[in-house]
């Protein structure tokens, strides 16, 4: 390459270099604004803490990966997560080792606290269908009908409303059911 190819490669060269730093910084803030809401997520579908967490730490690592073809990451990123949530409930790995706690990764007490009254909830909402729980997780992240959709396999928004409506009476009817046992 000659001294004048350089001169002219150079610019673009330093045009990517700082695209792609633009961009990290753009994905951190993402990742620090979308672990909470998402390690969150799974939790509502069915997923333990633990569970939770690897699955989201799955599907940040990925989106990382695919980030400069992501139209959609917030969705995106759930998406996936449900995936590795229900792959890992399917073959559960066996560590043949404890694996000691570090502070620097990805632990679910360091990312979510949850309270008893939301312990409670969870438990409630883990013992609705798979199709219900993730309706209501999706709703509640704030997805349209359409979104929702899409994501969960219901074919039309008319379904997705159904869902809800299901949900939503089942969980008043747990409620019920709680609240006599309780009195």
């Amino acid at each position: 390459m000659t001294s004048e190819q350089i001169r002219r490669v150079a610019p673009a060269t330093v045009n990517v270099l700082a695209y792609r730093d633009s961009q990290r910084a753009v994905f951190a803030e993402f990742y620090r604004a979308e672990v909470k809401p998402l390690v969150r997520f799974v939790m509502k579908i069915g997923a333990s803490e633990h569970e939770a967490a690897d699955a989201a730490q799955t599907a940040l690592t990925q989106a990382w990966t695919h980030w400069y073809a992501l139209k959609q990451p917030r969705a995106w990123i759930r998406t996936v997560a449900t995936r590795e949530f229900w792959r890992l409930r399917q073959d559960p790995e066996t560590p043949h080792a404890a694996i000691p706690d570090r502070a620097e990764l990805l632990s679910p007490e360091t990312i979510v606290v949850i309270s008893e009254r939301t312990k409670a909830a969870l438990a409630m909402l883990h013992r609705l269908p798979p199709l219900q729980r993730a309706v209501l997780a999706w709703s509640a992240d704030g997805f349209s009908n359409a979104e929702i959709a899409q994501r969960t396999g219901c074919r039309t928004e008319v379904a997705v409303r159904k869902n809800l409506q299901r949900a939503r009476a089942n969980l008043r009817a747990l409620l019920a059911e709680g609240e006599g046992q309780n009195s």
